[in-house]
């Protein structure tokens, strides 16, 4: 029983450290295209 829940706290920090991650990887796609359509305009 101990165990059980020892695993689950372990696959719930996976998941919260997985969408950070994603997040994370969501903002910089985000500037990218933040800094593409700027360029786009100051052309």
């Amino acid at each position: 029983m101990e165990k059980e829940r020892a695993d689950n706290s372990e696959l719930k920090m996976k998941k919260l450290k997985q969408n950070y991650s994603n997040s994370l990887d969501y903002q910089n796609r985000q500037h990218d295209i933040d800094l593409e359509t700027n360029e786009t305009i100051y052309e």
